[in-house]
Formats: structure tokens, C-alpha cells, sequence
């Protein structure tokens, strides 16, 4: 560990500080969003951070990590959405980082429903006041509106689901390989080893980089 006194908890919380001060990242208007770049300085400043406490930390992991952190945090914001919609208990956010990811609503699609569909049901009351007469459809309309939402919010909840298997099953299926070849270092001479070892990173370098290509080929002079 690089500081013995920083805990997991304080870690995530700069961590998450300090991907909302690079809206590259994270938010789709900003002028730097699109820029390969801009983009890679940024994730390599959060790699920077993460090896705070996790030494050989890569920037894929970094990744993965706070994607996983933001597919958690919608949900549990859909849940306190959904709970309005519903008319029932506000749903409190079990999550202890929620508070410091909320700088995503301004950015992202989410926040759009609940206020198309408060505003239907803004209007659903109003003809409740003005026709006595139908004290009835109001409470349909927003049972429809709510039904609505709660069918959005599950499509949005199982596609997080899918891509968090997703990442799963690569992180599963990368994790093999990598005992596969553990096995195979294992069996060679110990300067071949060390060889070996150095060609892998230098590819694995060159991958990160995006360098790789069809034609890109691990030769050796005679």
C-alpha cells in the first residue's frame, strides 16, 4: 500500500471528487467529452489516485470501477424517483457514496422522466379540480403514468444488469487466460521466463495504448 492511513472509504470518496472535477468523463456537452486524448490524461490522473491504496492498479480497472460505482448509483436513484412517482414513503438511498454522484443527474438521461411525469400529473390534478364529476380519472392517470415509468425503469435496471455480466464474464474469461499462461511461464527456463514475461508486458503496453492492430506481430532476429 502506498499509504497506510488511507482507508477504501476515503479512497472512493476522492476518487469520485476527483472524476466530477473532469467533466471530459462524464459529461456528453462538454468540449473535451470526444477527445481520446483529453479523456486518457483524465483516466490516468483517477489511476494515479486508485494507486494510492492499490499499488499495480490499472486503468482499466479504474474504469471498471466507476462504472460499476454509476450503474449502483442509478438505481438507486431510479428507486427514489420511482418511490415519488408511486405517491408512497420517498425512498432513502442506502448507498453510502449516492451524495457524491449526484452531479450526474444535471448530465444524464435519467432525470428527464420524472419531470415529464410530474408535470402529466400536474395536469391530471388540474382537471380534477375543474370537473368534480370525474374524481376518478386523475387517480388513473397517474396509476398509467406510474406503471410507465416503472416498465422504463426496469428496462434501464436489466440493461445495467446485462452489462455488469458483461464485464463479468471478460474479467472471468481474461482471468483464465491469464492462469493459462501462468501455467505455460511455469515451464520454462528461468531466463526464457524472464523473457517471456517482458514480450507480454510490452504487448499488454502497446494494447493500452491502442497501438495493436491485425498486422502487429512478436518477432525475432536470426
Amino acid at each position: 500500500m502506498g499509504k497506510g492511513v488511507l482507508t477504501e472509504r476515503q479512497l472512493i470518496v476522492e476518487l469520485l471528487d476527483l472524476y466530477k472535477s473532469l467533466p471530459c468523463l462524464w459529461d456528453p456537452i462538454h468540449s473535451q467529452y470526444n477527445n481520446k486524448e483529453s479523456r486518457e490524461a483524465a483516466y490516468e490522473l483517477l489511476r494515479e489516485k486508485y494507486r494510492e491504496l492499490y499499488e499495480d492498479a490499472s486503468i482499466d480497472v479504474v474504469k471498471k470501477k466507476i462504472e460499476h460505482m454509476r450503474a449502483t448509483y442509478r438505481r438507486e436513484y431510479r428507486k427514489v424517483v420511482a418511490s415519488l412517482v408511486a405517491g408512497g414513503k420517498k425512498h432513502v438511498p442506502s448507498l453510502w457514496y449516492y451524495d457524491h454522484l449526484t452531479f450526474l443527474n444535471n448530465v444524464n438521461k435519467f432525470p428527464l422522466r420524472p419531470l415529464v411525469t410530474s408535470t402529466l400529473q400536474s395536469d391530471a390534478m388540474d382537471d380534477e379540480d375543474r370537473t368534480s364529476s370525474e374524481d376518478e380519472e386523475p387517480s388513473k392517470k397517474k396509476t398509467k403514468l406510474t406503471s410507465i415509468y416503472l416498465e422504463d425503469f426496469t428496462d434501464d435496471v436489466q440493461t445495467d444488469t446485462a452489462s455488469i455480466h458483461s464485464d463479468q464474464r471478460a474479467r472471468r474469461e481474461s482471468e483464465a487466460f491469464g492462469r493459462t499462461v501462468g501455467l505455460q511461464l511455469g515451464e520454462l527456463r528461468q531466463v526464457q521466463r524472464y523473457l517471456a514475461e517482458k514480450l507480454i508486458s510490452d504487448v499488454i503496453y502497446l494494447a493500452r495504448m491502442e497501438h495493436l492492430t491485425g498486422e502487429t506481430t512478436v518477432g525475432t532476429e536470426n
